[in-house]
């Protein structure tokens, strides 16, 4: 195994580990053959390599896309991490040119747009929240007034049942007292009558 490399400018360095095919074989090779000897499993050991950053990982990881697997020159790559492939390598020639486009300014135009799509949704996100609070507390406003408004209809109704139950008390007296008095009337008519009638008969 070769010793990391490092690529970038300033605070933007990252490091890759570079490996030697024919030193991998050889050790692999020997491996098995002992294994072999021993009756053991021929598979060749599995060896879990330290994560390196590589930078299409780091375009990945700041656009957001930190879920997705990038293949390339031989490795398969989780946004922000890598993990070495059995050809070992690295796709050096490739972060040259990227280490080059850092220092070149295109990677702070990449990093700008990328900020400009995130916080564009963030900002459309906030405005239709306060637009939709606007119109809740104007809703809820309404319907405040609304409940007032039926709270006195409801009281005018309550007072006019009432009006209308004493005012038929009062017409059922009055028609009770005017009765009252026709019968007497009545009555004093019919004795006038009868008393007349007696006197012609006499």
């Amino acid at each position: 195994m070769q010793p990391q490399k490092t690529f970038g400018v300033g605070s933007l360095a990252f490091g890759v580990e570079t490996f030697s095919n024919t030193s991998g074989r050889s050790a692999k090779g020997s491996r098995r053959g002992e294994k072999l000897h021993q009756g053991g499993d021929p598979r060749p050991e599995t060896k879990a390599f330290k994560p390196t950053h590589c930078v299409h990982c780091l375009w990945k990881k700041v656009f957001g896309e930190t879920d997705r697997i990038v293949r390339h020159g031989g490795e398969s790559h989780f946004a922000g991490g890598a993990g070495r492939s059995s050809s070992g390598r690295c796709g050096e020639n490739s972060l040259r040119a990227v280490a080059g486009a850092l220092a070149s300014g295109s990677y702070v135009g990449l990093v700008r747009s990328g900020t400009r799509a995130k916080v564009a949704p963030s900002t459309e996100t906030a405005k239709r929240v306060e637009s939709l609070t606007t119109k809740c507390a104007t809703a809820k406003t309404s319907l405040q007034e609304n409940k007032k408004w039926f709270r006195e209809l409801k009281s005018e109704c309550v007072e006019l049942q009432k009006s209308l139950a004493t005012g038929k008390e009062l017409c059922e007296d009055e028609l009770i007292a005017d009765l009252a008095k026709r019968d007497e009337l009545h009555g004093a008519e019919l004795a006038e009558c009868e008393a007349i009638r007696s006197s012609k008969l006499e």
